[in-house]
């Protein structure tokens, strides 16, 4: 894993803040930004093999050391890329009132509704763009 140390607003944090922001963005790039501790569960519970970076605040910059979930996480997804970002930078990041340990940026999964496996007894709800 290539570790990059991210102290200022450079092109790295700026591509993290449009992965975060902007829909087109994403889909340009075909890359999720993931935030939260449920969801980023859910991606490694997944066999999702698209997980290829984390940006978390750096023990550099803060002094403080992971968590053992968030050290799980980095083993479990082995992403080729890991941005250590100060406190400051990882508050701006982060969409929560208080910040996020980590991120986790992932290709988007190729899926078509021909691929989701139905039965007579399913239900099916379609969303378009919740908030």
């Amino acid at each position: 894993m290539q570790i990059h140390r991210v102290a200022a607003e450079n092109d790295v944090f700026q591509v993290l803040l449009a992965l975060r922001d902007n829909r087109r963005k994403r889909a340009q790039r075909r890359e999720i930004f993931v935030e939260g501790v449920a969801p980023i569960n859910a991606l490694v519970e997944t066999t999702h093999p698209g997980a290829h970076a984390v940006a978390y605040e750096g023990a550099y910059a803060s002094g403080r050391r992971l968590s053992d979930w968030a050290l799980d996480v980095i083993a479990r997804l082995a992403p080729a890329t890991a941005y250590e970002l100060t406190p400051e930078l990882m508050q701006r990041l982060s969409d929560r009132a208080e910040p996020s340990e980590l991120v986790v940026i992932a290709g988007r999964p190729d899926r078509s509704l021909e691929s989701v496996a139905l039965s007579a007894e399913s239900a099916v709800a379609v969303v378009d763009r919740p908030s």
